[in-house]
């Protein structure tokens, strides 16, 4: 990787990986419009770095061994250039998806050789610039590299753990359509097996109605058929008695006539 590749458009990480020297703090500041001797309060602060105050709070308690941030008489926060940036370095370690233990390593390495190489004036700084930018940038594609396998393992196991989740959820809710199908037609025979138990007992009712009614005609038809048979009887009775009087009757006249006769035969 050519070394003038790498310097040109990654200048802005120097400030991040690199010791800065009280020359270029000062050439930093006067360009963003700071003076090394003033302080700013933590709205403007938020605005500059385009984060809000609960940020740059976290950050403070995250980061206290990097940040110290003093007080006011008003006990209000105030921050230095220094302070600024070293937020600076925080917001772009984080930008870049770094966890909270790497930009503390990160910040403690570069931390370590801040002051010794802040002094050197020599053309030794830019070969040891390229080296820190280098190395630098080397530790994070490792680590973004290690991060983005870590991601992938964990986004593979939660799409593993999905995909059960989605088969479980068809499961329940086949069991629930065919539970509720069934429990419909269940439903549907039992209201089609009671109808029919209606009908029966309507026909049960109606049959035996119908049964009582036609006992009590035929017992009725029976009545009327014995006093038929009754008065036919009495009217046959009486033919025959009155008959056999009409004979008796004729009897006795012929008997009468007989001796009738037989006298009259005597007497001449």
């Amino acid at each position: 990787m050519d070394d003038d590749f790498i310097l040109e458009p990654l200048s802005t990480c120097r400030k991040l990986f690199m010791p800065v020297s009280n020359d270029i703090k000062t050439k930093i500041q006067k360009r963003r419009g700071f003076n090394m001797a003033k302080t700013i309060n933590i709205s403007k602060v938020a605005s500059l770095l385009g984060e809000s105050t609960y940020i740059l709070k976290m950050w403070e308690l995250e980061f206290a061994a990097f940040l110290e941030i003093e007080r006011d008489h008003k006990n209000a926060r105030v921050y230095t250039a220094e302070n600024i940036e070293m937020l600076r370095k925080i917001k772009h370690l984080k930008d870049s998806q770094l966890d909270q233990a790497t930009i503390t390593q990160m910040l403690n390495m570069n931390n370590g050789k801040s002051e010794a190489a802040a002094v050197k004036a020599d053309p030794d700084i830019e070969m040891s610039a390229k080296k820190n930018i280098k190395a630098a940038l080397e530790e994070i594609f490792n680590l973004i590299e290690e991060k983005g396998k870590q991601d992938i393992s964990i986004l593979e196991l939660k799409m593993d753990q999905l995909e059960l989740t989605l088969i479980e959820q068809m499961k329940q809710t086949v069991k629930q359509e065919l539970a509720s199908h069934s429990k419909v037609q269940l439903n549907a025979a039992k209201g089609q097996f009671s109808a029919l138990h209606d009908k029966l007992d309507v026909i049960h009712e109606t049959s035996s109605s119908e049964r009582d009614m036609y006992q009590e005609e035929l017992k009725y038809e029976r009545e009327l058929a014995k006093k038929h048979i009754a008065a036919r009887e009495q009217k046959f009775i009486a033919f025959v008695q009155q008959h056999q009087k009409v004979r008796d009757d004729r009897a006795e006249r012929k008997y009468g006539l007989s001796m009738l006769k037989q006298i009259m035969g005597f007497a001449k």
